[in-house]
């Protein structure tokens, strides 16, 4: 379990595409931060608050990538399903009895 809390005050506000802002290793200059990045670091279940002046853009992004994630984790279950239904291993394509 993971709380993530995110002060953004006093930096710059959160890009339309998803990123916050952070300071570099020696906290000279602001880089961004990609939210799909952090969701994937911090992982599940977590609880963010996202504390910063115009929070809504990060809500946005990180709900979109979010989703994202669901749509890949389930791809991926259901690749390794039909791997392990046909009994192909790791090879793709149809199985076709012979």
């Amino acid at each position: 379990r993971m709380l993530f809390h995110y002060n953004g005050h006093g930096v710059p506000k959160p890009t339309p595409n998803g990123e916050l802002w952070v300071f570099n290793k020696s906290y000279t200059q602001y880089i961004p931060l990609s939210l799909y990045d952090l969701q994937h670091w911090v992982g599940v279940p977590a609880m963010y608050v996202i504390d910063c002046h115009a929070a809504g853009l990060a809500l946005n992004a990180y709900c979109q990538f979010a989703e994202q994630r669901q749509r890949e984790r389930e791809s991926e279950a259901a690749s390794r399903s039909g791997r392990s239904s046909t009994g192909q291993g790791g090879s793709s394509g149809s199985a076709v009895p012979t």
